[in-house]
C-alpha cells in the first residue's frame, strides 16, 4: 500500500471510529477494546492443559484449550464466526499467544498451522477465523504462521447441529 493511501485508510478508520466508537462485545459498554476490562475479569480461564484420554483419539498427544465453553465465550466465538466480527479473532489470538508463550510444552514448536477452510466455506465466509486467530498468537509467543503446509480438500457441512458424538 502507497504511503498516501496509508494515511487515507488510517483517517477514515480514525473517522469511523469517532462516529461509532468501539463497545464491549459482551456487555456493549462504549470501550476501545473488543473486551472491556471489567468483562474481561471476569471472563473464565483454564489453569493448564492436559493429555487426552486415548480412546477419544491417538493421535493427539496434549490439549490446550484457552478457556471453557461457557454462556459468553460461545457468544465471543457466535459473534466472530457468523457476525464477522474480526477483532474477537485478534482477542482470542493474543490470550493464545500468551499461553504459548508461558507453557513449557510449546518451548520447541518451529510453526503455527492454522486449521484450513475449503474453498467454498472460505467464500462464504470471507475469512478464515482459525488464521487470523494463528496471526494474532504469533504476535506474541514469536512463532511463525505457515498456511500452506496443510489443504482441506473435502468439503463438509456445518458440525452446528450435531450432537457431540455427531462430531467426534
Amino acid at each position: 500500500m502507497n504511503p498516501l493511501a496509508k494515511i487515507m485508510a488510517e483517517l477514515w478508520k480514525d473517522f469511523i471510529d469517532f462516529i461509532f466508537p468501539g463497545c464491549c462485545q459482551l456487555c456493549g459498554k462504549i470501550d476501545e477494546k473488543v473486551i472491556c476490562d471489567d468483562c474481561d475479569s471476569i471472563l473464565a480461564k483454564l489453569p493448564s492443559g492436559y493429555s487426552p484420554d486415548y480412546s477419544i483419539d491417538a493421535s493427539l498427544e496434549y490439549i490446550r484449550p484457552l478457556a471453557p465453553f461457557d454462556s459468553p465465550h460461545r457468544e465471543l466465538i457466535h459473534s466472530l464466526k457468523y457476525s464477522g466480527i474480526i477483532a474477537i479473532a485478534d482477542f482470542f489470538g493474543h490470550r493464545i499467544g500468551e499461553l504459548i508463550a508461558e507453557e513449557k510444552y510449546f518451548t520447541d514448536f518451529d510453526v503455527l498451522i492454522p486449521v484450513p477452510l475449503h474453498k467454498k466455506r472460505r467464500r462464504q465466509r470471507r475469512f478464515n477465523q482459525a488464521e487470523i486467530i494463528a496471526n494474532a498468537a504469533s504476535e506474541v509467543c514469536k512463532i511463525p504462521v505457515k498456511t500452506d503446509i496443510v489443504e482441506r480438500t473435502r468439503y463438509t457441512k456445518s458440525q452446528t447441529k450435531l450432537k457431540p458424538d455427531e462430531r467426534r
